[in-house]
């Protein structure tokens, strides 16, 4: 089920309510949905998206940013002993966009530094199979469908997760029901943080499900 700010704030304001949200209610669904963007924003570490296209004289990006997931795991191909292929799923989908910029840069976590490169899924196998391109294709990457193909030896010596970063609809300005680009996991985190904010609460044990509440069902 795609998570939106519309059904986060519905958890969050049943919680806070005792499962029977009302007007009465002291805290009011705005001030959630700001909190989920404001707490969303802080576990991405969202940044704004500056490059821009421009196609016939319009701006093809607008109302970007860009998110960081971390400690993704990645799982070996079957034949990484031969070319040290491996892949990882996609976190969230990011925007489509000239020269698979959408994927914005990947490495082993918290190493920046040692950023993978971007290839076309179509030219993967061209440089693989070139040797005079060895010193350049162990630091590699390629965008098929909701994974990533890496090629790295470095994958081999321990590094097993991954940082990535996408670029996406910035959420501040996202509305209430569009999508939003969260695991499972950190839908977690995000309730607990916004519930935290306004009643001190730091976990989810009372939380309800997405089902609409009784005051709502009619």
């Amino acid at each position: 089920m795609q998570v939106t700010k519309s059904i986060l704030a519905e958890q969050i304001l049943r919680i806070i309510s005792g499962g029977f949200p009302s007007e009465r209610d002291r805290v009011k669904t705005p001030e959630i949905l700001l909190a989920i963007s404001d707490v969303a924003n802080a576990y991405l570490k969202s940044e704004v998206f500056s490059v821009n296209w421009n196609i016939d004289g319009t701006n093809a990006v607008d109302g970007a940013a860009i998110v960081t997931y971390e400690a993704i795991p990645v799982i070996r191909g079957v034949d990484y002993d031969k070319i040290r292929t491996a892949t990882f799923e996609l976190p969230a989908y990011p925007m489509l966009l000239p020269e698979g910029i959408g994927v914005y840069e990947v490495y082993p976590t918290g190493r920046p530094h040692l950023s993978l490169n971007y290839i076309p899924s179509g030219q993967l196998k061209f440089w693989l199979t070139n040797r005079y391109m060895s010193s350049l294709h162990r630091k590699l990457y390629t965008v098929i469908g909701n994974k990533v193909a890496i090629y790295d030896d470095y994958v081999g010596i321990g590094y097993n997760q991954v940082d990535v970063q996408l670029v996406v609809s910035d959420i501040s300005s996202a509305g209430e029901n569009e999508p939003l680009p969260i695991s499972a996991d950190l839908r977690e985190k995000i309730v607990a943080s916004v519930l935290q904010r306004f009643i001190g609460v730091s976990d989810t044990n009372r939380r309800e499900t997405d089902q609409p509440s009784p005051t709502k069902r009619n």
